[in-house]
């Protein structure tokens, strides 16, 4: 399989990572709180990743991707965050990397 980072340098753009945490209001109303936990690098892909996605089906498409390195201050979860740009993403999936401990790819959506 093609390796989709080659060199730490092409973690080129900036990401914050938030957490959400479910509250509920001075009236009693829930909501949902969002905390900046961190800030990292990552590769951002954006394309369909034809050339990756295999077996995947269309399951890619409309996917935004972040490669960022497997260390990181906090564990990433599906339930949090990113925001990358103007835009927030949800995270669809996390592909850790537990052989090599190198590099993680996080599948997301833009939240509309």
């Amino acid at each position: 399989m093609k390796q989709l980072v080659s060199n730490a340098n092409e973690l080129n753009e900036i990401i914050s990572i938030y957490s959400i945490t479910n509250s509920v209001d001075e009236n009693g109303v829930p909501i949902k709180e969002e905390k900046k936990l961190f800030d990292t690098f990552a590769k951002v892909m954006t394309h369909l990743l034809k050339e990756f996605k295999g077996d995947a089906g269309n399951y890619l498409e409309d996917k935004t991707t972040f490669i960022i390195r497997y260390d990181q201050p906090a564990e990433i979860t599906a339930t949090m965050k990113i925001y990358w740009g103007e835009h927030k993403y949800e995270v669809v999936q996390l592909l850790r990397d537990n052989a090599e401990k190198k590099f993680d790819t996080v599948i997301t959506k833009i939240v509309k």
